[in-house]
């Protein structure tokens, strides 16, 4: 395993390394909200016009509003008392209505970090989606350093699996908007149909007949494109993941190109790697900072000026970096 250098974060009294950051945005309460009111909104319309709908067609149509009002107030309680603690090898956190996890470093995967969203990929397959938590960048760099270990996959390889899966997805992608849009809008021309375009308050025993299905085949077919909202979500991860493993498997494999190599560090996220150089029979050394083009190849993008020796390189570039000259060295012979 590489060597880390140093982990930059501060320990309380309490032994947690790190903490998240649980906020929720504006646009989400806003959703919920919304989507409270317009359920009571609908409750109230219907029961001002229950004397002119039958028992037996007034109940599924409150069974629905009851099912939206009650998915709005989990929606509000939603990370309700949320916390995700770092601690030393271990992470303890509790998310979403149900969600916990009390684990040790060794049983994690991966951590992937998105915009408010931390996702942690367990060894034994399962995985952790928290959301609202806005330093899962932070987070994920944390968990990252501390399950460490130099990409040993080749780029070949992994290129390969992200080609693949990057085609399957775009496939899918298309296919589920186009069937999306096709089976929402007949639904609405269907129903507009056999009710003749009339208004709710307007219709007759013969259109609720027909509405009522409609409407439980169309809330069916909302549930089933979730579904698929959500398996769509977890083959992004795995694109994501692969795409952090081949920076790893690019940066243990890559020829060092900058002269004498002496050491070589890389970050906890893969993002680029730094390579101290030497001169022959002379203690000055120099560094080359390398990171990813667009298409996964390292380029040296910054060279340092010259240090009279090795002590005297920028504390603040190498103190949060992971010396890998072991690996690469490693992988080399």
């Amino acid at each position: 395993m590489a060597v880390l250098r140093s982990i930059c974060y501060n320990k309380t009294k309490s032994g947690v390394l790190m903490d998240g950051n649980f906020v929720r945005s504006r646009k989400n309460k806003l959703t919920s909200w919304i989507l409270v009111i317009s359920c009571a909104a609908l409750t109230c319309m219907f029961l001002l016009e229950k004397d002119k709908i039958e028992s037996s067609e007034l109940i599924p149509l409150l069974v629905i509003i009851a099912l939206g009002v009650i998915g709005a107030a989990l929606s509000i309680g939603m990370n309700a008392g949320a916390y995700f603690h770092i601690r030393e090898n271990k992470i303890k956190a509790r998310y979403g209505l149900f969600g916990r996890i009390d684990c040790s470093m060794d049983e994690i995967e991966y951590a992937l970090p998105r915009n408010n969203e931390l996702i942690i990929g367990m060894k034994d397959g399962k995985h952790h989606t928290i959301t609202e938590i806005s330093n899962s960048y932070e987070l994920s760099s944390a968990i990252r350093r501390q399950i460490f270990t130099l990409e040993t996959e080749t780029p070949d390889v992994l290129a390969a699996q992200l080609n693949e899966n990057e085609t399957s997805f775009n496939k899918r992608m298309i296919w589920m908007a186009l069937g999306g849009g096709a089976v929402f809008i007949g639904y609405a021309f269907i129903v507009s149909f056999l009710t003749g375009g009339r208004e709710l308050s307007e219709f007759t025993n013969a259109d609720w007949d027909m509405f009522i299905p409609m409407g439980i085949g169309g809330v069916l077919t909302a549930i089933i494109y979730n579904c698929a909202l959500i398996r769509r979500a977890k083959r992004m991860t795995l694109i994501d993941n692969i795409i952090y493993c081949l920076h790893g498997a690019v940066i243990a494999t890559e020829p060092l190109s900058c002269g004498n190599a002496e050491s070589v560090y890389t970050d906890e996220n893969y993002e680029k790697r730094i390579i101290v150089c030497s001169f022959p029979n002379d203690k000055g050394v120099y560094y080359c900072v390398q990171t990813f083009d667009d298409y996964f190849q390292l380029e040296t993008t910054y060279t340092s000026r010259i240090y009279a020796n090795k002590d005297e390189l920028p504390e603040d570039v190498f103190s949060k970096l992971i010396d890998i000259t072991s690996n690469i060295q490693k992988s080399g012979e």
